[in-house]
């Protein structure tokens, strides 16, 4: 099973059993498993959110950020779309009202956060979908395996910030030129592509 390769790998790798180019190729090799199955249109019951997988990805981001706000030139940076589409997204949360906007100091700044019931949806997709992974995990999975697990997860997490930091912002009009590593590939791993300003759900 893929966890128990990830378990052996990440025990190999803390080892010293493999070389940083062995360990580059094999997440190469893992990343479309992961993709396809932690995308967040299979891991959030988004039926009774009435928002798309994008969507619910940059309230997540703005209600994570510092201060809980980011500004819309924030989110299409992370996201790697264009300010229309980011503008465009940002809308769609406003009138769902899990959203709002605000002005800064400097009046020309539009700051964006969760509303609160906003705050609250995202924290009963959260709540759903840790009692999805204990069932998956409950059973067949030891205690030092489970550590093991939520270490190298973390250690996932830190490498994909180092990528997506290593990648420049997109260009106007190139939103989706950086590939499946870049800014990106937070469409990929939910369901998710851009094409010019637009962005398309294959939900």
């Amino acid at each position: 099973m893929i966890e128990h390769f990830i378990y052996w790998k990440y025990c190999a790798i803390v080892s010293g059993m493999i070389t940083s180019r062995e360990a580059a190729r094999e997440i190469v090799a893992l990343l479309p498993t992961i993709a396809v199955n932690l995308r967040v249109a299979a891991l959030f019951d988004l039926g009774a959110a009435e928002l798309t997988p994008n969507q619910i990805l940059a309230l997540e981001m703005i209600r994570t950020a510092p201060g809980g706000r980011m500004k819309a030139g924030g989110i299409a940076v992370r996201l790697g779309i264009s300010m229309p589409a980011a503008t465009a997204l940002v809308d769609r949360l406003v009138s769902a009202g899990v959203a709002a906007r605000s002005q800064g100091d400097d009046r020309r700044v539009v700051w964006i956060a969760a509303t609160p019931a906003g705050e609250r949806l995202v924290a009963e997709l959260t709540e759903g979908l840790e009692r999805r992974l204990e069932t998956a995990i409950e059973s067949g999975y030891d205690a030092p395996t489970l550590e093991a697990l939520v270490e190298g997860m973390r250690r996932v997490a830190s490498l994909a910030d180092r990528l997506a930091s290593s990648v420049p912002a997109p260009v106007p009009g190139e939103e989706g030129a950086h590939g499946a590593l870049g800014p990106a590939s937070v469409h990929a791993s939910s369901g998710l592509e851009t094409s010019g300003d637009l962005v398309h759900d294959h939900e």
